[in-house]
């Protein structure tokens, strides 16, 4: 699960993806009454995010594989705003060309 490469558009259409679908579980959250004002939190939508939270790291981490960096780099989350800024830029970096340390490059059929 955590190893080998995922490409750019990979990590961003799985991230896409879950957002939208944790728009609409806060959505089904509010409308079913299962929204808690105050802590701003749904039941099916944390649900949700518990279910999808180890997924979601092994793709970052293998996003970073696809660079040529650890995947231990995904610790970056944890150090406000300096730490976010890093990690979205490498997020962003295109994959490196051929094989690297950490697998064969992944190949887009178009």
């Amino acid at each position: 699960m955590f190893d080998g490469r995922s490409t750019r558009s990979e990590y961003w259409s799985f991230s896409l993806i879950g957002f939208i679908i944790q728009i609409l579980f806060n959505q089904y959250d509010i409308q079913s009454n299962l929204w808690n004002d105050e802590y701003s939190i749904g039941v099916t939508s944390t649900i949700f995010y518990l279910v999808i939270f180890v997924p979601s790291l092994a793709v970052s981490w293998r996003r970073l594989h696809d660079i040529g960096k650890s995947g231990w780099m995904t610790l970056l989350w944890l150090v406000p705003v300096v730490g976010w800024i890093w990690i979205l830029i490498l997020l962003f970096t295109p994959s490196q060309d051929g094989d690297n340390g950490y697998g064969v490059k992944s190949v887009n059929i178009t």
